[in-house]
């Protein structure tokens, strides 16, 4: 709670001490300063889930009860937003010849899945593709996950944002950007017949093929 100083001052004299400790408990001024009809003002500063109620009692001894009790939450953290993948066997800095799973972890007290917005596109020789689905969402306490398993050719751009309910917008991530080529090169040879005998010069061509 938070006193005005002067109002404070003023009760201070009405506080006894006739508890066996002999000691003097300022938990008696909210209740001596509605008495001297003062106002007492709480200020919640702590990320928590709060209810809120009360009554109180004139000097004549009449009671009034608030009747209903107000829930509230204070939530001043950042959302936390972590991504780990299994397959880590790159090549050449993002490309991958194994399928991989992403597992989406987001820390937060006040989590909605709906608001968890995620951006991502699957491309393969310039044509655009479905993307994977997001599995559902689990959650133990204030961490939340969910995962993606991206099984098929294709470049892929991953993206996530989050802005809690509170309003407070987690840290940017960096997007992730790799490939995925699961199909092994194509090779043909040409202008050669297989075991034959060549009176001249031979001049084969090897053809090659592969998306990446």
């Amino acid at each position: 709670m938070v006193f005005h100083s002067k109002s404070l001052f003023k009760v201070l004299p009405e506080i006894g001490c006739s508890n066996i400790q002999k000691e003097y408990y300022v938990t008696e001024v909210p209740e001596l300063m509605v008495n001297n009809g003062m106002v007492v003002e709480t200020y919640f500063t702590k990320d928590g889930d709060y209810t809120l109620t009360c009554d109180t009692r004139d000097l004549a001894g009449n009671h009034s009860a608030y009747g209903k009790t107000e829930s509230f939450i204070i939530d001043q953290t950042l959302p936390e937003i972590t991504v780990t993948y299994d397959n880590q066997d790159v090549k050449n800095e993002y490309y991958y010849k194994a399928p991989r799973r992403a597992v989406i972890e987001l820390k937060e007290h006040n989590f909605k899945p709906s608001d968890v917005k995620i951006k991502m596109t699957a491309t393969n020789e310039g044509e655009n593709l479905a993307v994977p689905v997001l599995s559902a969402w689990t959650s133990e306490e204030d961490v939340h996950r969910a995962s993606i398993f991206y099984d098929y050719d294709a470049k892929f751009e991953f993206e996530i944002s989050y802005t809690d309910l509170a309003g407070n917008e987690a840290l940017k991530y960096e997007k992730d950007s790799f490939v995925i080529d699961l199909t092994a090169p194509e090779l043909e040879i040409l202008d050669i017949t297989d075991q034959s005998a060549n009176k001249g010069a031979a001049a084969p061509r090897i053809c090659f093929s592969d998306s990446n």
